[in-house]
């Protein structure tokens, strides 16, 4: 991870004048479900909040997308998604661990057939509809930064330009890709466009 450099300041300037929150750069920021995050908001303790960028954006975004995505990030940190993410798969960790593992000892004590066939129907039925909570939640922060990188920078443009390249982005058409998608963190590009005219 390193700082930014004076022409990536400068090309990020206008967002960086409306805050105090550092931006760096990590080569090597992480992939989430094969998909190559561009930016991350990264920690939700005053003084150790950042926005993470990937190298590549650099390169492959212009300096509209670039201020759009900083802002987006940004966003996330001035409202506690950071914080609200992690309490979220914390609880959806717990709650998990709590359901199977308190069925799990109930059924050692007893050996009972039907209360093992009753572990077994909640773990499939529990851990999917908690996966699925989760990327519901991490959907409605996605929709919550970008209203706030729009207040932030009092202008859409940046916002729209980052999501409008993704908008052709194909949508699912069978029932594990509707699974899929219900999965995943982040609503389609042309949803969140969309919804940034509903402001």
């Amino acid at each position: 991870m390193r700082p930014i450099t004076t022409a990536e300041r400068e090309r990020l300037a206008p967002v960086l004048d409306e805050t105090e929150i550092p931006v760096c750069v990590d080569p090597e920021l992480e992939m989430i479900d094969g998909f190559a995050l561009g930016g991350q908001a990264v920690g939700w303790l005053p003084g150790r909040r950042r926005v993470v960028l990937r190298e590549e954006v650099f390169e492959s975004y212009d300096n509209e997308q670039l201020r759009g995505l900083v802002a987006h990030e940004l966003g996330h940190h001035l409202g506690p998604h950071t914080f609200v993410s992690y309490f979220a798969k914390s609880v959806g960790m717990v709650l998990g661990v709590a359901v199977i593992g308190g069925g799990l000892l109930q059924w050692l004590r007893t050996w009972d057939l039907w209360r093992l066939a009753f572990l077994l129907i909640a773990a499939i039925l529990l851990l999917p509809a908690l996966q699925m909570w989760s990327a519901a939640v991490s959907r409605r922060l996605e929709y919550d930064a970008n209203r706030r990188a729009i207040e932030l920078l009092g202008d859409s443009a940046p916002v729209e330009a980052l999501l409008e390249p993704r908008t052709d982005e194909p949508r699912p058409s069978t029932i594990r890709e509707y699974y899929g998608e219900l999965c995943y963190p982040w609503p389609h590009p042309a949803d969140q466009l969309a919804a940034l005219g509903e402001k």
